[in-house]
């Protein structure tokens, strides 16, 4: 089967279409709820302190 690549689109264009560009105040939001899920994530696996914090630095 041969794909048709111009049917697809990046994550980051998906993005932009549902959320908004980079640096809207939908797109940030989203941002920062994906990054507090992350640590919350993190904490739940009992990341010890160290890595917890090069976590919420991303």
């Amino acid at each position: 089967m041969i794909i048709d690549k111009k049917n697809f689109i990046t994550l980051e264009e998906s993005k932009d279409k549902l959320i908004g560009k980079v640096g809207t105040p939908d797109r940030d939001a989203y941002e920062e709820e994906i990054r507090l899920f992350s640590i919350g994530a993190a904490i739940s696996v009992n990341l010890d302190i160290d890595k917890l914090g090069r976590v919420a630095l991303c």
